[in-house]
């Protein structure tokens, strides 16, 4: 009679049948350096990392991040440098299932994404913009496989349906035998890699039924595994894994803690201890640093939700790291800089704070005006709107414009301070410093203060800043140019100006 043998996924039905008990890893000791890269809530969804070596011959990972903030889900970039530790930075908003890294040209990184099937998109990353850019290689990704590209072509390791054992397809004449998991255990999450001799790496989480497990790493010289342990205790089922030209593993893991999801990173090379603080507290500031003179795009929390606002916004996710935001502006305050007495003003007040001020045409009950403010709220205390506000008065004081402007909109009305403040603010530009400056001038027709605002002003209405066209009229009207007045005051009512649509009204129709 004749033996009839199916065969899927290169894996004979035969060598299935001869597995039937796992056999006990060889274990080898080995020293790894095991890190905290970042965490998120708990109820959040970290993706499979996608671990490569970037130009530098530094680690980095890439992977979805489906923690909801701002309405918004992302893809990160954790990246490590000599220096500084690890950087997790945010390139786009909007998770994807498939997330491939690969090094870039210039130091930058390129990310490919996906679905589940389907052509991936990419985009180049140097830290600060993302650009579109050529997908590099990112095969698809299913629970029970893993592919990778070598030099020989793709390759592919199958778990079993029992989790009991990984089968290595081989490319070539390359092929592993089957690893198993240790006896009682199931493997769940693993990823691979190929050194440059050819050899077959395997990070591997493994555990008992409904039971905390085990990070193994396997190497194959092409006729057996040796192993060692990685981490112990863990629930890891997201692994990722690549190898340097050293030859040196490094592992990116996905572990659950009670109330937190962590990506953790492992490496048998050397590695420097990094800061304290959060590694997403570098990247967020420079964030912030950029976009606090960017006008925001949409209303509401929609202006926020992409680019650098969304980037800057990382920086409230959780207390501990607003605080480490804090010390770090404040101590960059306390040397002189500037910017960072304003950002360290934002900390404790609103990120990426921005004011704006309507003034309504004077009447008999004197000069009124109305003014808001928008950005991206932080918790606060009792004492911190009194700490944002010295902490703009010494921006200002130092020469930063937005510093004044934010110090005279919080400073008291008929304080001294608070004339020079938005005057400085004014003479550098700054609308909203000029609208504040008008009003400490009563709006006096005669002061040279409304020939100074007055370009500032028609420079920010041209450019779409509605209550500056608002405040250009009612220089206009009060100077008798009645029709300019009238047409700034409907452009602003249409932008949705309210304070403009009620001056528009005492103008009366043509």
């Amino acid at each position: 009679m004749a033996l009839a043998i199916t065969s899927w996924g290169g894996v004979s039905a035969c060598a299935v049948v001869q597995r039937v008990l796992s056999k006990e890893p060889v274990l080898v000791e080995r020293t790894w350096h095991d890190a905290l890269v970042f965490e998120e809530p708990e109820h959040a969804q970290l993706g499979r990392p996608s671990v490569f070596i970037d130009a530098d011959g530094q680690p980095a990972v890439a992977l979805a991040n489906r923690a909801v903030y701002l309405g918004m889900q992302s893809l990160s970039v954790a990246r490590r440098t000599a220096t500084e530790g690890w950087r997790v930075e945010f390139p786009r908003v909007k998770s994807e299932w498939r997330v491939c890294g690969h090094a870039g040209p210039d130091g930058s990184v390129i990310v490919s994404f996906a679905g589940l099937d389907g052509p991936a998109q990419a985009l180049s990353w140097d830290g600060a913009v993302a650009q579109p850019a050529e997908p590099g290689v990112c095969p698809p990704q299913r629970a029970v496989y893993r592919e990778i590209m070598t030099d020989a072509g793709p390759r592919r390791m199958e778990r079993s349906g029992d989790g009991r054992v990984l089968w290595d397809e081989g490319v070539g004449d390359a092929r592993c035998p089957a690893l198993d998991a240790a006896p009682g255990q199931a493997i769940d999450g693993f990823g691979m890699a190929v050194d440059s001799a050819g050899q077959l790496h395997v990070a591997l989480y493994e555990a008992p039924p409904d039971a905390v497990g085990r990070l193994r790493h396997a190497v194959c010289d092409g006729s057996a595994w040796t192993s060692s342990l990685v981490a112990e205790d863990v629930v890891a089922p997201q692994v990722g894994m690549a190898i340097d030209a050293a030859g040196d593993p490094h592992i990116a893991y996905v572990a659950a803690t009670v109330n937190q999801l962590q990506l953790r990173y492992a490496t048998t090379a050397a590695m420097k201890p990094g800061p304290d603080t959060d590694a997403r507290l570098g990247p967020a500031s420079a964030a912030c640093v950029r976009a606090r003179h960017e006008r925001p795009q949409g209303e509401g929390v929609a202006a926020y939700q992409y680019g650098d606002g969304f980037r800057c916004a990382v920086l409230e996710r959780d207390p501990q790291m607003l605080g480490q935001a804090r010390t770090q502006f404040t101590t960059a305050c306390e040397a002189d800089d500037a910017e960072a007495c304003v950002m360290a003003g934002m900390s404790y007040d609103w990120l990426l704070a921005r004011v704006d001020i309507a003034l309504e045409l004077p009447t008999a009950e004197g000069v009124k005006w109305n003014g808001h403010k928008t950005g991206i709220a932080v918790e606060s205390m009792e004492d911190e709107p009194l700490r944002a506000r010295q902490l703009y008065a010494r921006g200002c004081a130092l020469g930063d414009a937005q510093g004044c402007e934010l110090f005279a909109f919080m400073e008291t009305v008929g304080s001294k301070l608070r004339a020079e403040g938005a005057a400085q603010a004014c003479a550098a530009g700054r609308p909203t410093g000029c609208a504040i400056a008008m009003q400490t001038v009563h709006l006096r027709v005669d002061d040279p203060m409304m020939d100074q605002a007055k370009p500032v002003l028609s420079a920010a209405c041209d450019e779409g800043d509605w209550a500056s066209c608002n405040n250009l009229a009612v220089i206009a009207q009060l100077r008798g140019e009645t029709a300019s007045a009238r047409a700034d005051f409907e452009r602003a009512c249409e932008g949705g100006v309210k304070t403009a649509c009620t001056n528009l009204e005492r103008v009366g129709a043509p």
